[in-house]
């Protein structure tokens, strides 16, 4: 199964052709009956930033998506518009309580979709991450961390 694109990020996370490239990122976990906990961020390394979130929310990142949108400033814009239109379900820093409905997740896809567009002038390319891709992306980097562990040891 193919986690993600090897060809466009470092080992350590950071995307090859541009280094000061930054993404934005949505990660859903389901929370109670009929709602999703939705995280907005912005980040140089998504997958890791993803597997963060993972481990430090209360409930596991069901779905993931992310995509390129340049620089800071853009990521930022990004960020505070979709906080701002959903203030009125915004629970605490960037985490936005939204319906878990198919026409709920459908309307905050579109608007992310729209708020993007409106800021880098072009139609956004989400990559998505499931719960099964995080978690083998998650004992890749375990795995590494073993060995480089083992070689310190030998050294």
């Amino acid at each position: 199964m193919k986690i993600f694109e090897p060809g466009y990020f470092h080992k350590d996370g950071r995307h090859k052709q541009l280094l000061d490239v930054y993404f934005v990122y949505t990660a859903f976990c389901p929370a109670h009956e009929g709602h999703v906990l939705v995280k907005v961020g912005i980040s140089k390394k998504p997958y890791d930033r993803i597997v963060s979130i993972h481990g430090c929310s209360p409930y596991p990142v069901e779905l993931a998506a992310f995509c390129m949108i340049g620089d800071r400033r853009n990521a930022t814009a990004f960020e505070q518009r979709m906080l701002d239109a959903y203030q009125d379900r915004t629970t605490r820093g960037e985490w936005i309580d939204c319906e878990d409905t198919e026409e709920g997740r459908k309307r905050f896809a579109r608007t992310c979709a729209e708020t993007i567009q409106g800021i880098i002038k072009k139609k956004p390319e989400w990559k998505t991450i499931t719960n099964e891709q995080l978690r083998e992306y998650i004992k890749l980097l375990t795995r590494d961390k073993r060995r480089a562990k083992k070689t310190e040891k030998a050294a």
